[in-house]
């Protein structure tokens, strides 16, 4: 007999990242640890509006959605939800379950009147920038059911194994920031509107960083430029599944002060966030869900992986 539970009423979550690996262990496997984190115990995830579907008391699908009521200010996403993961087991598709469990999901988040979207891909805390372009058949069920298509996100990659250092010529002092430069940085993202990554900076010091993933670029003392940055293979699924080597640099994010829009200081701290990876024995990276495919292309990154976003208004717009 098929049923539906909410997350926040079922025990056996170790059962779901199971479930999912029996289907994906081979092209995007997710370890226990980083669903654990990611998804069950993410102080974001909505219990209410997240659901498990039972055969027989056996899961056989799930979906799992996120809202960020976050009152300190720094992140302001109240309007919208995010659909982190949907799945359903391959014996158990074209029954309805993934359109009954993406239903139950709005009508919960109806409740919330100031929630007007429900997005596919680009959450904060994320496995995936999207759908991956090869799941055409996710892609499909997400156009049939109302989500309109945004653009895509790719992640670039660029090998690295004869690289060297390269010296760079510019007015910055680049440098691996420290706690003390915490700060400086979440100024920078404030005077820029970059909430996101005020909330994730804010976070990853709060969480014990030191620092040694964030490069900064500056100028009489003050910072203008940042990159966020990881040089170990640890949870992040699209790198797990893609590549199992230990050897892996991840560029996340690069932002220049708006103020210095018209200087080359983008491709500066590029640069400047390739030369640490590598120092830190790299042999390849990967820049994560970036549109500027050209400017990385003149970096020497090539596309790597496609994701498609997707957004459905959950009120009709006015």
């Amino acid at each position: 007999m098929l049923g539906y539970t909410s997350i926040k009423n079922y025990r056996h979550t170790k059962h779901l990242n199971r479930l999912w690996n029996s289907e994906f262990r081979s092209t995007y496997p997710i370890a226990k640890n980083a669903f654990k984190s990611v998804l069950i115990e993410n102080v974001h995830l909505n219990k209410n509006a997240s659901f498990v579907a039972l055969y027989d008391n056996e899961p056989v699908g799930f979906i799992f959605i996120k809202t960020w009521f976050n009152e300190s200010g720094i992140v302001n996403e109240n309007d919208k939800a995010y659909l982190s993961l949907i799945f359903v087991k391959k014996e158990m598709r074209n029954m309805g379950i993934g359109s009954d469990l993406l239903q139950l999901a709005i009508s919960e988040l109806k409740q919330y009147h100031n929630i007007k979207y429900l997005v596919v891909g680009n959450d904060m805390n994320r496995f995936f920038s999207g759908v991956p372009s090869e799941m055409n058949g996710a892609s499909i069920f997400f156009v049939n059911k109302g989500f309109v298509q945004n653009e895509a996100v790719v992640d670039m990659i660029r090998i690295v194994r004869n690289d060297k250092v390269e010296e760079l010529d510019t007015d910055l002092k680049i440098s691996i920031a420290t706690e003390e430069d915490k700060d400086g940085i979440l100024q920078m993202c404030v005077r820029n509107n970059l909430r996101r990554e005020a909330y994730l900076i804010n976070e990853y010091f709060e969480k014990g960083g030191t620092g040694r993933r964030i490069v900064i670029g500056s100028i009489d003392n003050k910072i203008c430029a940042f990159a966020r940055f990881d040089d170990e293979n640890k949870s992040a699924l699209r790198v797990s599944a893609f590549d199992k080597s230990k050897d892996l640099g991840l560029i996340n994010y690069v932002c220049v002060d708006s103020s210095y829009s018209d200087s080359n200081f983008e491709e500066i701290m590029n640069i400047a966030v390739k030369n640490y990876i590598i120092l830190r024995g790299c042999k390849k990276i990967i820049v994560l869900a970036t549109k500027n495919i050209q400017f990385y292309k003149k970096l020497g990154f090539s596309a790597y992986k496609y994701y498609l976003q997707f957004k459905l208004p959950l009120w009709e717009e006015k």
